[in-house]
C-alpha cells in the first residue's frame, strides 16, 4: 500500500518526516490523491493511474509554473524532488507532488444510480450522433484541457483553486470553455449567459460558434464512457467497480445531448447579438438581464 512508503516519499521530495499515516483523500479517473502530513507542512501526493513519461511530466510542470507566475489562476504549487525530478517511481507506484490546498468537495447528491447495460444501449446512438459533430482545433494555445467542475474547487476562504494540471497542453480555447459551461450551467441558460459574459468581461479570448466548439466536451464524454466501462469489466475489486458505476451515473445525470448544445449556442448567439462582447469588466450584459427577467416572470406565475 502506498501509505507504507510515506517516509521514502518525504525523503524523495525533501518535504520532511511524516507525522502520521498518509491517507487517501480523493480519487479521480487518472489518479488517487493522498495527504502527507510532515514536520515541514502538508502535501498532496498524487498516485498516477495513467503513467507519465518524464518528458511529458516536465512539460506540464513547466506550464503549471508559467500559469502560477501570472497570478491569475489559483492552483496548488507543484513540487520537484530533491534531485529535480517531477515524477517519482517508487515500488509499483508513480507519483507527483503538490503543496496542499484546502478545498471543498463537490456536491454529488444529485447523482442517481444507473442500470449498466440498458444505459449503454440507450447512449450508443446519442454518442455516435455527437461524434459526427467534432472538428479539429484550429487556433492552438496552451490550455488546462481538463476544465471540469471537479477540477475547479471552492476554497474555505470563498475563492477557487484549479487542480489536476497533468493533461495541460495545446488546445483551442473555444473548445475548452464549453467544458466549464456545461458542468457549471448545464441546462440553465441563464447561468450559461452569465458565465459566458463573465468570461468575456474578464478578457477571455474564446468565442463560441457552431458545434465544433463542443469538440472537447464530446470527445471527453466518449472517453469517460469507455474508461468507466473498461475498468468495470477489468476488475473484481468492489471499490473499483463501485467507482465505475458512480462515474456512469454521473454521465447520465444529465446525459449529453445535441439539443443541449443547440440551446447553449442559441444563448451565446443572443449574448453576442445584444452586444455583451463589447462590455468592459463590471458591466452588466443586457442578454443576461433579459434572461433573468424572463425567469422571474415565469416564477411569479
Amino acid at each position: 500500500m502506498l501509505s507504507d512508503h510515506a517516509a521514502a516519499i518525504g525523503r524523495a521530495y525533501g518535504v520532511g518526516t511524516p507525522l502520521q499515516e498518509m491517507i487517501m483523500v480523493a480519487r479521480g479517473e487518472q489518479g488517487r490523491v493522498w495527504r502527507l502530513d510532515t514536520d515541514m507542512g502538508t502535501f498532496a501526493i498524487k498516485e498516477l493511474i495513467i503513467r507519465q513519461t518524464p518528458a511529458d511530466a516536465s512539460a506540464d510542470f513547466a506550464y503549471q509554473e508559467a500559469v502560477r507566475a501570472t497570478g491569475a489562476v489559483p492552483m496548488p504549487r507543484p513540487v520537484r524532488t530533491t534531485d529535480g525530478r517531477v515524477v517519482v517511481d517508487l515500488a509499483e507506484y508513480q507519483l507527483r507532488g503538490y503543496e496542499w490546498v484546502d478545498v471543498l468537495a463537490p456536491d454529488r447528491s444529485g447523482a442517481a444510480p444507473a442500470p449498466f447495460a440498458d444505459a449503454l444501449d440507450g447512449e450508443i446512438p446519442e454518442l455516435l450522433r455527437l461524434e459526427g459533430l467534432k472538428e479539429p482545433p484550429t487556433n492552438l494555445q496552451s490550455c488546462h484541457r481538463d476544465l471540469w467542475a471537479d477540477n475547479i474547487l471552492p476554497t474555505p476562504a470563498g475563492g477557487v483553486c484549479v487542480i489536476d494540471w497533468e493533461n495541460c497542453g495545446l488546445a483551442e480555447t473555444a473548445q475548452e470553455l464549453p467544458m466549464a459551461m456545461f458542468d457549471f450551467a448545464c441546462d440553465d441558460q441563464r447561468r450559461v449567459a452569465e458565465l459566458y459574459h463573465a468570461y468575456i468581461a474578464a478578457g477571455g479570448p474564446a468565442r463560441l460558434s457552431g458545434y465544433a466548439a463542443f469538440t472537447m466536451v464530446i470527445a471527453q464524454f466518449g472517453h469517460f464512457w469507455e474508461s468507466a466501462i473498461a475498468r468495470y469489466l477489468s476488475t473484481d475489486a468492489a471499490e473499483d467497480k463501485a467507482h465505475s458505476l458512480d462515474r456512469i451515473a454521473e454521465l447520465l445525470n444529465p446525459p449529453l445531448r445535441v439539443t443541449q448544445l443547440e440551446e447553449m449556442l442559441d444563448t451565446v448567439a443572443s449574448t453576442d447579438r445584444i452586444g455583451c462582447h463589447d462590455l468592459g469588466r463590471g458591466q452588466r450584459c443586457p442578454a443576461v438581464h433579459a434572461g433573468q427577467e424572463l425567469v422571474r416572470r415565469d416564477e411569479s406565475r
